[in-house]
């Protein structure tokens, strides 16, 4: 019976053995498929933070497009208003008050842009208030006079005898793309 015996103990190691492999194999193969879940996830985290980095640089350049954009809005208002201070010195009337009003709107398919403004003027006569406004329309800066509103000054003393509201729009060409 010590023959059998050991037989069977062989029989039972042997069995144990095998059950053992077995878990490890499986466990080896579970191992590397979390491995590689863990190598995509890793691979798919880099991907993201490379989008963000993408993100975050158009979010900055669109900052900076928005600094340009205003920055070339107030030059060319700023040049409007150059171009009415040396046409108002033609005419000889003073600029009172220059108010842009409202937000610049884009003409059909956004080929200009009319930013409009209202110039309050002052002046002594009837004749250089119809000069400045002859002499608006006939600037090469493409303003429009869409109102006028003159005034005279209740008092005869008054050397400015003459004021005038005038609605005006400067139009800016838009390229091509």
């Amino acid at each position: 019976m010590d023959i059998v015996a050991a037989v069977n103990k062989i029989k039972e190691n042997a069995l144990l053995l095998v059950m053992v492999g077995i878990a490890c194999i499986i466990a080896v193969n579970v191992v590397k498929s979390k491995e590689q879940e863990i190598r995509m996830l890793k691979s798919e985290a880099e991907v993201e933070q490379q989008k963000n980095t993408v993100i975050e640089e158009i979010a900055g350049n669109e900052q900076r497009l928005k600094t340009l954009v205003d920055s070339v809005n107030a030059r060319l208002s700023k040049s409007a208003i150059d171009a009415l201070g040396s046409i108002a010195k033609s005419a000889s009337v003073r600029i009172v008050t220059i108010n842009k009003q409202g937000e610049p709107a884009l003409g059909p398919e956004g080929t200009y842009v009319k930013t409009s403004y209202d110039v309050i003027l002052a002046a002594d006569s009837y004749h250089k208030i119809g000069s400045f406004v002859s002499l608006v329309e006939q600037a090469p800066d493409l303003f429009t006079v869409d109102m006028l509103q003159v005034k005279s000054s209740a008092s005869a003393a008054d050397a400015e005898r003459v004021s005038a509201t005038v609605s005006l729009g400067a139009i800016t060409l838009k390229e091509k793309p």
